[in-house]
């Protein structure tokens, strides 16, 4: 009796069970992530960490050459981790459930610096349409600025 009573508290101990993973790449790899603005960095793409709650994940990825991305990333709960199933999933059933979630974020790239050969002849033109329009219906000239 007291060999069943202990296989039995054994077989408790050693079910249920599940394992939950992120994982989250980038295109190009290499981005720094912050996980749910918490210091320090929780790794670099493509990254593998444990969760243990569902809901909106905060993230912030960095990569050299490109501009920094915020976002928020839902990982929505499966139907047997709501009660009353999640105690039989997470305390009876006797296998390893695996949940693996992937978030992919694409980085666009940091646009090219204009030259400023090129920057000026814009802002040239800009102020030249500015005052053919002005001159066209017949406004006033600005006063001059200081």
């Amino acid at each position: 009796m007291i060999r069943v009573l202990a296989l039995t508290v054994v077989a408790f101990a050693l079910a249920g069970c599940v394992e939950r993973k992120l994982f989250i790449r980038t295109d190009p790899p290499g981005a720094e992530v912050a996980l749910n603005r918490a210091e320090p960095l929780a790794g670099t793409t493509p990254l593998e960490t444990p969760f243990t709650h569902y809901g909106v994940y905060h993230l912030r990825l960095t990569r050299e050459g490109f501009p920094d991305f915020e976002g928020e990333a839902p990982v929505t709960a499966p139907w047997w981790a709501y009660p009353p199933f999640d105690l039989f999933t997470d305390l009876l059933w006797p296998f390893t459930i695996h949940d693996h979630r992937e978030i992919l974020v694409a980085l666009p790239p940091r646009p090219e610096p204009r030259e400023l050969d090129e920057v000026r002849a814009r802002h040239a033109a800009v102020i030249e349409r500015g005052e053919s329009m002005r001159r066209h219906f017949g406004g006033e000239a600005p006063p001059e600025s200081r």
